[in-house]
């Protein structure tokens, strides 16, 4: 419980604003300088605690460092008969996880401008050297009369360069919805990018109005496994834009996410310039109407060339025939001349290797003949060739014959929904003979080309590729190079 002080040092107590894990929060004002104050008052019994009187000092101590707008700022530490206390900047409003409540999900200007003001903040603390690690809702306050945001209570914070040893292996710090996946397995080594990933979420709760995970539904245990394991849904109806930044902000490696503030904060300032491949729409059934699917996004292989040539025979044997039925002196004509060049050829020849031919090709079509309602089923989610057809195959037959085709092809489709080099690495880590296994590494070296912008890369990918998918593009990079200035692409 909280005690309803009159007088805190020589601060006046006017309210109570809050209680946290600590203490509670008081609203205040010095009696000279006529000034209104938060005043942060340990609960007395934890004074007891040295380890949690140490972690209460070294939030004030940290505060202290730390003068940015958008961070609520520290003017003084006090001890009193009963306790210890921080006397902080007064933020006239109310947190963001009080405002989403009252209000629901924030409209997108709305929230650009508060992660933006969040952004400035966070990056100053961490070029300072100083990561907070439990950012959330709460913890970020919001002044209802000029909107500027104040991130505050750094009470778990981490000095990088002062590491004091309060955190054990096997101690959790932060708030489970809000927490990286490295803060749920306990890493000791967690940097500024575990803020990086909590700012992710928070963004995503902005947008939505509520957090990923319900927490009247899972468990704390489910929770921290969908952590680990799931990456953030997609939000519907939002610029692609800003689904690929909350996506990046929360990537389950660190490495792959935003590596400072400002990457993350640049690419929420241009996120309508940011090229995202969206899945293709989702297509209705439309079997029966007479309008053609849409060409699937993965093209059909090209025709072979023995194939041409053996209609290209097909087409002479018939006109062959037809000289010998109506034209018969012209047949021998020709037959005599063609003999003369390439010796003999007989029309029963020609029609034994047309009817070779076409009792091949029947038995190909022969072993792709739908039989089964399966077969039927998986012939369909082919033509439409989309994530979702090949999900309603699954349902409906999780062990079916093509399965393992149907989770390839869902892997495939979402890696070049993403079109990134870690998306393709990913579809070769789980399929390294995958159906488009020859696809997706043709796609990683050509990105890794865009990356490095140099010769050498272009020349690693055509010897890689020698006919692959970009390779006329990167002859004609080569061509068009100029050696003296950089790389020039046409």
């Amino acid at each position: 419980m909280c005690r309803l002080y009159q007088q805190v040092g020589q601060y006046k107590v006017l309210r109570l604003i809050g209680r946290g894990g600590m203490g509670c929060v008081y609203e205040a004002q010095h009696p000279y300088l006529d000034k209104k104050v938060a005043i942060k008052v340990l609960f007395p019994q934890l004074t007891m605690s040295p380890k949690v009187l140490e972690r209460f000092r070294r939030e004030a101590k940290i505060l202290s460092q730390l003068d940015h707008d958008n961070i609520i700022r520290v003017y003084d530490y006090i001890t009193f008969e009963e306790s210890e206390a921080i006397i902080m900047e007064y933020v006239n409003g109310i947190s963001l996880k009080e405002l989403v409540e009252k209000r629901g999900k924030l409209p997108l200007n709305e929230s650009l401008a508060t992660m933006k003001q969040i952004l400035k903040g966070l990056a100053y603390a961490h070029h300072k050297g100083v990561v907070h690690r439990d950012i959330k809702p709460s913890n970020i306050l919001v002044s209802t009369s000029n909107g500027l945001v104040k991130i505050s209570d750094f009470g778990v914070a981490k000095v990088l360069s002062d590491d004091l040893g309060m955190t054990n292996t096997g101690s959790q710090i932060g708030t489970p919805i809000y927490m990286s996946p490295e803060q749920v397995k306990d890493s000791k080594h967690i940097d500024h990018r575990t803020d990086i990933y909590s700012l992710g979420v928070l963004f995503y709760y902005l947008l939505t109005g509520k957090p990923p995970y319900d927490t009247q539904v899972l468990t704390k245990y489910e929770i921290m496994t969908k952590i680990i394991n799931e990456p953030l849904p997609n939000i519907e109806g939002i610029d692609p834009g800003l689904n690929y930044i909350i996506q990046k902000a929360t990537e389950k490696d660190p490495d792959k996410r935003y590596s400072t503030c400002e990457e993350f904060l640049l690419d929420l300032e241009n996120y309508k310039q940011i090229i995202v491949e969206e899945e293709p729409e989702e297509e209705i059934d439309i079997e029966g109407t007479g309008i053609e699917f849409s060409p699937p996004l993965i093209p059909e292989q090209p025709k072979k060339k023995k194939r041409v040539l053996l209609k290209l025979i097909f087409l002479l044997a018939l006109i062959m025939l037809g000289l010998y039925i109506f034209q018969r002196p012209y047949y021998y004509y020709v037959v005599s001349k063609i003999s003369d060049l390439a010796g003999s050829i007989h029309v029963d020849s020609i029609v034994s290797n047309l009817k070779t031919f076409f009792e091949e090709d029947n038995r190909k079509e022969e072993e792709f003949k739908p039989t089964t309602e399966e077969d039927y089923a998986w012939q369909e989610a082919t033509k439409v060739n989309r994530v979702k057809a090949y999900k309603q195959y699954l349902e409906k037959y999780p062990d079916g014959k093509y399965a393992s085709l149907a989770r390839d092809h869902i892997a495939w489709l979402r890696a070049r929904y993403r079109n990134t080099l870690s998306a393709y690495e990913n579809y070769l880590a789980s399929y390294p003979t995958g159906v488009h296994a020859t696809e997706a590494k043709d796609y990683k070296d050509w990105l890794i080309v865009l990356s490095k912008k140099n010769l050498s890369a272009i020349e690693d990918y055509l010897r890689k590729h020698p006919n692959g998918i970009f390779t006329q593009k990167a002859r004609q990079i080569i061509y068009y190079l100029d050696y003296k200035d950089r790389l020039v692409y046409v």
